[in-house]
């Protein structure tokens, strides 16, 4: 039906065109936000606010820590989950955990404080500028401000060593992770509801890899590792339990808000690793960095600009194989790292696994013979377990 030769159509259309989409999505979700905190206020139902932090990041003498002011978790929230039914509440709890906006806190590391204040999402983004630290985990504490009733938490912030040597930057899904995402949008979300941590696979011999990049090959230097996915804040807890568990490497998150903000309807992925890699390298200047994530998600072209914006910082890129449903994409992303190496010098590798993944690593000296073995014995455990 020729809808512009009805009475009105064109006053209605232009209306429609004049809409800004990202501000009318971005209003509403501010309105339901509210309107969730303020409903819940009247009936007297809402539980205390809480902060809830993520290990954070030292940079330019400055540490940097993201929190959020969320609604204290139902007893129980986060333990351990038995049973399909207990699992999917405790993975929706996540996604509707709600964030409490304007609360104030006191952030200090030693005699270094400063107070902040949750955006509209309760997120909190401290900074607090500390001058030189060690190298390692240092404790930030957070204490609630004169007429604030929320109780004391801590946070963790990692100094890399201003001497250099290597770090390592990993991608999440896909990369040790097994998740599904290049395959289909259902995969992941079935995987991220319906499972508990325990029964989420890790991509074979990851962990043992990362160990080895972990102690490098000569005198022992603390290697940071730095987790950059697309994945949500709100499952946090979730993947921390997980890299526990399989014994990855402990480092920061750079995870993201999937909700709508004054710019996007959506956050930009591919945007989001970008800026927090470029962050990372900058930040780092005395550190070759290892990059190693899957062939979807933009991981190749992404870990190539940042090679050619960083040269030389970028020590290594390990792209891994995801399966046969991305065969073409497998084939361009081997011949354009091929070409890269052979042609503009950048050390970038596509690999079947982490098999492959710890030979080439082996070849350019970031592991050694121990190291090898070790993530040999991984794959072949897994082969015959």
């Amino acid at each position: 039906m020729d809808r512009s030769n009805l009475p009105g159509w064109s006053s209605v259309s232009r209306r429609l065109e004049g809409l800004d989409s990202v501000r009318v999505v971005d209003s509403v979700d501010r309105a339901v936000q509210a309107g969730r905190v303020g409903l819940k206020r009247r009936r007297e139902s809402l539980r205390p606010t809480v902060v809830v932090t993520y290990r954070g990041w030292y940079a330019d003498g400055v540490a940097h820590l993201v929190a959020r002011a969320i609604e204290k978790p139902v007893p129980g929230a986060g333990q351990a989950t038995v049973g399909t039914g207990q699992v999917l509440k405790a993975n929706l709890r996540r996604f509707l955990v709600l964030s409490i906006a304007g609360v104030t806190v006191r952030a200090s590391m030693g005699e270094v404080a400063g107070e902040f204040t949750s955006d509209r999402n309760g997120y909190l983004h401290i900074a607090l500028p500390v001058g030189q630290l060690s190298p390692g985990w240092h404790v930030v504490d957070i204490d609630a401000v004169p007429g604030s009733d929320v109780p004391h938490t801590t946070g963790r912030v990692l100094v890399p060593d201003p001497a250099g040597g290597l770090a390592v930057i990993s991608d999440i899904d896909d990369t040790i992770l097994k998740t599904g995402l290049t395959q289909n949008w259902s995969v992941p979300l079935v995987r991220s509801t319906l499972r508990d941590v325990a029964d989420r696979k890790p991509v074979p011999g990851m962990a043992a890899f990362y160990a080895a990049l972990s102690r490098g090959v000569g005198p022992r230097r603390p290697v940071p590792f730095f987790y950059v996915s697309t994945g949500s804040w709100n499952f946090y807890d979730y993947l921390v339990a997980f890299l526990n568990l399989h014994r990855y490497p402990r480092g920061p998150l750079f995870l993201t808000d999937w909700g709508p903000n004054a710019e996007r309807v959506m956050r930009d992925g591919r945007e989001h690793k970008r800026t927090a890699i470029r962050g990372l390298l900058a930040a780092n200047p005395t550190h070759e960095f290892v990059l190693v994530g899957d062939i979807g998600q933009g991981d190749p072209e992404t870990y190539e600009v940042m090679a050619r914006e960083y040269p030389g910082q970028v020590r290594a890129i390990f792209l891994l194989y995801v399966g046969s449903h991305l065969t073409e994409r497998s084939e361009a992303v081997a011949t354009r790292a091929a070409r890269l190496r052979e042609e503009e010098d950048i050390p970038m590798y596509y690999v079947q696994d982490a098999a492959e993944a710890a030979t080439a690593a082996w070849q350019l000296g970031l592991i050694d013979d121990a190291g090898m073995a070790e993530v040999a014995a991984a794959m072949e455990g897994r082969r015959t377990g």
